[in-house]
């Protein structure tokens, strides 16, 4: 910060310091008006058949009136034309050449009763302003002693008579005069127009940068007050001499500034203040395209709207001061240093009122076109030195994307691995649960027809062990049989093979069956199962054979759970357009802990080595996958010592599967056997 504000005052100094080495250089040697005698006759004159005036041929029948130059005009006139007279000296130039400027106002030039020079058309008058051009005209060699007549007619509203310069001097002397006195502001608008160019040039380079866009507005802020410099100065005329041109140029780039300059303090701020900003935009745009209607339509000159715009650029000015004095409190430093800059800005300003007030007429150049240099020099090295630090976060942060990149195609690739690796897993489970299918087959086969020959006599012992041991080795072919059905259907389901096949049956008198199919069994552990529903029927589309599988392993699993004496509760409960079927027990019931993770694969509630019943920790996963088949919800509520409650919740929206072959086997006929499999954890 110290630098800046270092940096900040050195230039200051250094532009002083120039525009008055500038000023000592081109100081006009042109003087204004030299001593002439003027005198003025208001209204115009008559004229001849050959065109002339007759005030030029015989002015002495014409009362004239003194008249002092410059700057005063014609006194209490209410015409428009005006002549004006002066005898010019004895002196005799190389060259000579009459330097003359006027403002707003068509004039001719005759010296004694020849016309030498006219501006503008007497016989075609028309409302607009022409500006304020110099005008060098060229006189004859024997144009000493004569007498001068100008005829003037005052444009617009302004006051007839107005003569800014007036001198006679040698031609290439007054030319370079011209080019002397507005060197300072030549220098200056190299300088506007460079900066701005570059700075044009450096948010191409940088436009997808957001930091550049205050860079391209105030570059264009500098490029047009540049332009509108040059358009003050009277050199422009040996470019092109199109005084309305030049003015109408003018006017409109001074009314585009501080709408270029409103959206680069609304860029650079952030829009912090873009309320305010926007609606001097809008406002100012408005009264420019109204501005150039109306004088288009010639319902009202351009030039005459300036006072209007004064004020309105009174008022941007207060809102500018109000946000500089704003941003002096804010802890962003480039908020900070275009509060400063514009501060020491307005240090230019207040020198050049005081030196105007306090040297009236005098012929200098004003410091405040230097104060905007140095404002824009500021404010453009700072926003570049901004966006210098961007492109360095940048490519900091292109490099940490890069790394992270790297670092996501090594996670990727190591997800790949994961991925295979989890295939092969899951081929080898399919594989092996096939292959144990085929001996558990023939095992469970010899099972059957040895209990076969027992039950015929051929087979006897001599005690009644071997029924027993037959039972038990059964119960185990079915629990083997059980577990790789679950991970032969796990499989499927991870593979997206296993698809339902839905058919619109009684959900309610399913659940039933499937629910009193194991009541004997339950009464027989010394176990009460009850039923309950609240609907006698409800059609709907679901895939029975899994519908099966669901409650089956719920029952199984609150057997598995619960105490002699307890209760095991089926309640179906319909909800219009979904059912809800709710499997409860009073039995040991489980942690919160165990609740988190009791749908997980290979996760068990009971994970000590003491546990009282087997399981593989697959049969609640298969169930929760079974009911997202049905596009439903499984949820448990439980509680240590109170028992458990699970809630499923299965739409009743459910199209059926359309040109699907569905078994119509006896569903009571494949229970004992459904039922042998899905309680085969439970011990006798």
């Amino acid at each position: 910060m110290k630098k800046t504000i270092i940096y900040i005052i050195f230039l200051a100094i250094v532009l002083t310091l120039i525009n008055f080495v500038i000023n000592d250089l081109s100081t006009n040697s042109i003087p204004y008006v030299q001593n002439y005698h003027f005198q003025y006759k208001i209204g115009d004159s008559s004229f001849d058949a050959k065109g002339v005036p007759s005030i030029v041929n015989n002015d002495s029948t014409y009362k004239w009136y003194n008249y002092i130059c410059p700057y005063n005009v014609v006194p209490n006139s209410t015409d428009k034309t005006v002549w004006i007279k002066v005898s010019l000296s004895n002196e005799n130039l190389r060259d000579p050449s009459l330097y003359f400027k006027t403002f707003d106002q068509i004039f001719e030039v005759y010296l004694d009763n020849k016309k030498i020079y006219s501006f503008g058309d007497f016989n075609k008058i028309l409302n607009h302003s022409p500006g304020s051009p110099w005008h060098i005209i060229e006189l004859p060699e024997n144009y000493s002693g004569k007498t001068l007549y100008i005829r003037m007619h005052a444009l617009n509203k302004n006051e007839v008579g107005f003569i800014n310069k007036f001198e006679i001097n040698s031609g290439s002397i007054l030319i370079k005069e011209i080019f002397k006195n507005d060197l300072s502001y030549l220098i200056l608008i190299v300088l506007f127009i460079f900066i701005g160019l570059c700075s044009i040039i450096v948010y191409i380079f940088t436009k997808s940068n957001h930091n550049s866009k205050p860079l391209f507005w105030l570059a264009l802020c500098s490029i047009f007050f540049g332009i509108w410099l040059f358009l003050q100065t009277d050199i422009k005329q040996f470019f092109i001499f199109n005084p309305i041109l030049w003015s109408y140029t003018s006017i409109t780039l001074l009314y585009f500034l501080p709408i270029c300059f409103s959206i680069f303090i609304n860029y650079l701020l952030n829009n912090k203040y873009a309320l305010i900003l926007n609606g001097i935009i809008i406002f100012t745009s408005v009264f420019i395209i109204a501005g150039l209607f109306m004088d288009a339509l010639y319902i009202f000159p351009l030039v005459l709207t300036m006072p209007y715009f004064h004020a309105i650029l009174m008022l941007e000015v207060f809102v500018v001061l109000y946000i500089v004095f704003k941003t002096f409190k804010a802890n962003n430093s480039v908020e900070k240093i275009f509060a400063k800059c514009f501060a020491v800005f307005a240090i230019f300003i207040i020198i050049d009122v005081v030196r105007w007030r306090t040297f009236v007429g005098s012929n200098y150049h004003f410091l405040c076109p230097w104060g905007i240099l140095f404002y824009v020099i500021s404010m453009i090295f700072l926003l570049i030195h901004q966006l210098s630090l961007s492109q360095e976060k940048v490519i900091l942060y292109s490099k940490e994307i890069q790394l992270k990149e790297e670092i996501l195609n090594e996670k990727k690739k190591l997800l790949e691995e994961a991925i295979k690796y989890d295939k092969v897993k899951t081929e080898f489970f399919t594989n092996i649960s096939h292959e144990l299918r085929t001996p558990l087959n023939i095992i469970f086969s010899t099972v059957q027809l040895i209990e076969l020959y027992i039950k015929k006599g051929d087979i006897t012992t001599q005690s009644n062990s071997l029924p027993k041991h037959m039972k038990v080795m059964k119960q185990n072919c079915y629990r083997l049989l059980r577990l790789v059905n679950n991970i032969i259907d796990i499989t499927k389901i991870d593979s997206g093979y296993m698809k339902a096949s839905f058919q619109k049956l009684d959900i309610v008198s399913t659940v039933e069956n499937i629910t009193l199919s194991v009541a004997d069994f339950i009464k027989s552990k010394g176990l009460n199962l009850i039923f309950d529903t609240d609907t006698e029927e409800k059609y709907m589309c679901f895939d029975c054979e899994k519908i099966e599988r669901i409650i089956l392993n719920l029952l199984s699993n609150a057997v598995k759970f619960s105490k002699p004496d307890s209760s095991i509760m089926v309640n179906l409960y319909d909800n219009d357009d979904s059912i809800c079927i709710i499997v409860s027990d009073t039995g040991i019931g489980m942690s919160q802990d165990s609740i988190k993770s009791i749908f997980e694969r290979f996760v068990q509630a009971d994970q000590t080595l003491s546990r009282s019943h087997e399981g593989s920790g697959i049969g609640l996963s298969l169930v929760k996958a079974l009911v997202e088949m049905h596009s439903g919800t499984i949820s448990v509520e439980s509680e240590v010592g109170k028992g458990s409650k699970f809630i499923i919740n299965i739409p009743a929206t459910i199209v059926p599967t359309s040109n699907e072959h569905h078994e119509n086997s006896n569903i009571n006929a494949t229970y004992i056997e459904k039922i042998n499999i899905e309680f085969s954890d439970i011990y006798y």
